[in-house]
């Protein structure tokens, strides 16, 4: 589930984009707003790649942890069903 959230937060971004455009203050900025605004707003293409690379990391390992936990659970409810 949360693999799932925060891949949908990542498809956000053109509601936010075209709503609000970061909201009053940033409030409503999510990453992907961020490197999109950091690459063709500030013209910082090196720097949105590496947020890019770290934030696709950062999905992998929660997709994975989640995963993991799903396992060992379905494994404990198999255990204790025999």
């Amino acid at each position: 589930m949360v693999a799932y959230t925060t891949l949908q937060s990542f498809r956000a971004f053109d509601l936010i984009y075209v709503l609000t455009q970061g909201g009053p203050e940033g409030s409503t900025r999510l990453l992907s707003y961020h490197i999109v605004q950091t690459a063709f707003g500030s013209g910082y293409f090196g720097q949105a790649a590496a947020e890019s690379v770290i934030f696709m990391a950062l999905i992998a390992g929660v997709t994975f942890l989640q995963r993991r936990v799903l396992r060992l659970m379905k494994a404990d409810i198999a255990g204790t069903a025999s």
